[in-house]
């Protein structure tokens, strides 16, 4: 095995800056008038035939509009109620195990929020969480509280992403209170959504390949733990779609 190869893999989740959900909001609403004016300026100059051609273009123009502009807002939004940007979570896999951090400073620290070697964990794969991506989650035994069958259900019915968002943060609150750290909230967060601490976002991680994480688990985990994606094999996370979620 080369130096290389024996390298532990480091999957850190980077949060988004308020600059970028202010720019994403501001091109959505720049979208969204181009195309809506749009329709009406070339209809009157060009009459109604030309909406022939116009029509398929102001409809692009305004379901990228759709997408950035609540994903612009809800960035700008959180940013500005937490006053600052949020540190990364990452997750750490090598030889020895896998080591989650909720608040992510570096590998030099030496500082992990959850240890656990291979031989605790009894499983490992993909669950739909937030942000319309499945997260990628190890799973093991912890006396953390998860929530029971009826908030899981409560979430079910809610439908709307604000109401899920809420329930979470409740729960959490009641959990752990209104003064726990980032990186005790974060865990709790994957608790209420996963079922276990260790889980991380690939579609928000730079170089996080299902493909490599997998052969980082041949390579070290035991038989049986893979990371296989339900996407083609040759998918990986496209830049400009991990900006958008």
């Amino acid at each position: 095995m080369t130096a290389r190869q024996d390298r532990a893999l480091v999957l850190v989740q980077i949060g988004r800056p308020l600059a970028l959900g202010l720019v994403k909001l501001g091109i959505g609403l720049a979208l969204a008038a181009s195309g809506f004016l749009g329709i009406f300026a070339l209809a009157s100059a060009l009459g109604l035939v030309s909406l022939v051609w116009i029509a398929p273009l102001a409809v692009w123009l305004i379901w990228w509009a759709c997408r950035l502009i609540p994903d612009g807002f809800s960035d700008a939004t959180v940013r500005l109620l937490y006053g600052r940007v949020l540190p990364p979570r990452a997750m750490t896999i090598d030889r020895q195990g896998v080591r989650y951090s909720g608040e992510y400073a570096g590998a030099a620290t030496g500082t992990f929020d959850i240890d656990v070697p291979w031989s605790s964990i009894s499983d490992a794969g993909f669950r739909p969480g937030p942000g319309d991506y499945n997260w990628f989650c190890f799973d093991i035994q912890t006396d953390l509280p998860q929530p029971g069958p009826q908030l899981r259900q409560a979430v079910m019915d809610a439908g709307r992403a604000g109401m899920v968002v809420q329930i979470e943060q409740n729960w959490i609150a009641a959990e752990v209170g209104d003064d726990s750290t980032v990186a005790e909230r974060r865990i709790m967060s994957n608790m209420f959504w996963f079922g276990t601490p260790l889980a991380v976002n690939l579609g928000t991680c730079r170089r996080a390949r299902p493909a490599r994480i997998d052969a980082a688990l041949r390579r070290w985990a035991p038989t049986g733990l893979r990371c296989d994606s339900q996407e083609p094999e040759w998918w990986h996370p496209p830049l400009l779609d991990r900006l958008l979620r």
